[in-house]
Parts: structure tokens; C-alpha cells; sequence
């Protein structure tokens, strides 16, 4: 995910089987290495508005 470039114009999600409480601690380290944003996943308009040239961890729920 590091050699992701920032140009990339397509949302990404990172899909897998975690722990509650996880998945927001692996968004932010992720966030730490990567060129493109990285958060997770959360149904609000704030994470729709960095949809593209973003990497979405889905949330644990």
C-alpha cells in the first residue's frame, strides 16, 4: 500500500475479519505510511468527501 500513488482516482477498502476496536488503530498507522489518506471506513459525509485518491479500512460492526 506504501507504492500507492497519490493521483490514484479510485477508492480502495481494506475488508477483513478484525477485532472491535482494531481496525481504527490500522487505519491510523496505515495513514502514518501512506502516500494517499487512509481512515476508516465510516458511513458519514466526511469520509465521502475523500472517497477518491483514499483507502478505506471497513469497520469491525
Amino acid at each position: 500500500m506504501t507504492g500507492l500513488p497519490v493521483e490514484i482516482v479510485a477508492p480502495i477498502l481494506i475488508v477483513q475479519h478484525m477485532p472491535p476496536g482494531f481496525t481504527k488503530s490500522l487505519a491510523t498507522r496505515l495513514n502514518s505510511f501512506c502516500k494517499i489518506k487512509v481512515r476508516e471506513a465510516l458511513p458519514d459525509p466526511e469520509f465521502f468527501d475523500i472517497i477518491f485518491s483514499a483507502l478505506g479500512v471497513s469497520p469491525n460492526d
